[in-house]
C-alpha cells in the first residue's frame, strides 16, 4: 500500500495522489482522463428579451401612448438582470473519464477552481 500524498486540501475538498474528494462525491485519480476549469454558461436570453421589448416600446410611436414608462422599466430590468448574471459568474472543475464528462465541483471563486485544477495536474503527473 502506498502513502497518499496531499496536493490540495481546503474545507470539504481535497486532491491527493489517488483521490479527488468533493462534498458530494469521491473520484479516483486513475479514472480521470481529462480535466479543466470552465466558466459556467449564463442564460441571458430573458434579459435580452426584456431589453429588446423595452427598446421597441420606447422606439415605437404607439409605445408613448401605451403605459408611460413601460419601455424604460423593461429596458432597465433587462440591464439589471444582465449585470447580476455578469457579476455572479460560476466556475466549474470539469472532469472526463470512462463514464463521460461531468462538473465535479463549482464555485464563485475562480482562484479556488484554478487551484484545484493545478492540484489535479500535479496528482496526475505524480501518478505517472
Amino acid at each position: 500500500m502506498t502513502d497518499e500524498k496531499i496536493f490540495f486540501q481546503q474545507g470539504d475538498v481535497a486532491v491527493t495522489s489517488t483521490r479527488f474528494i468533493t462534498p458530494t462525491k469521491t473520484h479516483v485519480i486513475a479514472g480521470i482522463t481529462a480535466f479543466c476549469a470552465q466558466e459556467k454558461k449564463l442564460d441571458a436570453s430573458w434579459a435580452v428579451i426584456l431589453m429588446v421589448a423595452g427598446t421597441l416600446i420606447l422606439a415605437s410611436e404607439s409605445g408613448r401612448n401605451f403605459i408611460p414608462g413601460l419601455g424604460a422599466i423593461l429596458l432597465l430590468s433587462g440591464l439589471i438582470w444582465l449585470a447580476i448574471l455578469f457579476f455572479n459568474r460560476t466556475y466549474v472543475v470539469r472532469i472526463e473519464g470512462a463514464s463521460g464528462k461531468s462538473n465535479a465541483l463549482e464555485s464563485k471563486n475562480k482562484d479556488f477552481i484554478l487551484s484545484i485544477v493545478a492540484a489535479l495536474n500535479e496528482a496526475i503527473v505524480h501518478r505517472g
